[in-house]
């Protein structure tokens, strides 16, 4: 089974969760990607990964219109139920896989995908996707965890992360997203990261990560939480593991 088979196991089963994620639903997030892509009304976009449609959502009322994609059933169902709902009418839902975008060159004056770049199985090949339907002068926007630029401690989180979903595959440091996107004759218009707190059995219960596994992390947790106090951090609170890692968003003109 290759990855993207498996993301629509795992994310069909969690599609409802990922309606109300709080990390996927937080206001105050979804409004800083308003502020950092400053969108234009007359923008067509198309929404990579969409999940349960959350940037979609929040991006439809500032573009002339939004495709939002999944390679899941189950979440653009979700995402086409919760567009009705907000009497969103400038939004329709398609089936795509960000290593095969069915769209001409040049068709899209935003392209985004929000914490979902991690699963891409070639994430080169779908960032080059990602860049060649953007129209020149458009935008490519990316929000995804951030690997700490310390290999070890990178190594150490994507070991955490595929142990609590299977379709997890790498995250990405800062340094990494710099090169995915100038050397893909694109400049960096802007930057940022920020900091994001995880309690673990928040975190595995929302993919259903199976107790050996849990238990597999807690344990690796305790025996190597000491060696990373920067970036990536791994601290206790009543009796739970909390886990401070960080978001980057990454906003990209195409050249």
């Amino acid at each position: 089974m290759n990855n993207e088979e498996l993301s629509k196991q795992q994310f069909g089963k969690v599609a409802d969760k990922y309606v109300t994620s709080r990390i996927h639903s937080d206001k105050e997030d979804l409004d800083f990607i308003v502020y950092f892509i400053n969108p234009n009304k007359s923008w067509s976009m198309l929404d990579i990964a969409t999940g349960t449609g959350h940037l979609a959502h929040k991006l439809a009322p500032e573009v002339s219109k939004v495709i939002a994609s999944d390679i899941t059933q189950e979440m653009l169902t979700k995402t086409a139920e919760i567009a009705i709902e907000k009497k969103i009418t400038n939004l329709s839902t398609q089936s795509i896989d960000a290593h095969e975008i069915p769209f001409e060159a040049n068709s899209f004056d935003l392209v985004t995908s929000r914490i979902a770049p991690h699963h891409f199985s070639d994430i080169n090949k779908a960032i080059k996707n990602m860049i060649s339907v953007t129209k020149q002068g458009g935008y490519i926007f990316i929000q995804d965890t951030k690997a700490p630029e310390e290999a070890q401690a990178a190594k150490f989180i994507n070991k955490i992360e595929k142990l609590r979903d299977k379709s997890h595959l790498q995250t990405y440091s800062k340094l990494q997203w710099m090169k995915f996107f100038e050397g893909n004759d694109c400049t960096i218009e802007k930057m940022h990261v920020k900091t994001k707190v995880w309690p673990l059995g928040w975190w595995t219960e929302r993919m259903n990560t199976p107790e050996q596994d849990i238990n597999a992390i807690i344990s690796l947790i305790e025996e190597n939480h000491h060696k990373y106090t920067s970036e990536t951090t791994y601290h206790q609170e009543e009796n739970e593991w909390i886990i401070t890692t960080q978001n980057i968003y990454v906003l990209a003109r195409k050249n």
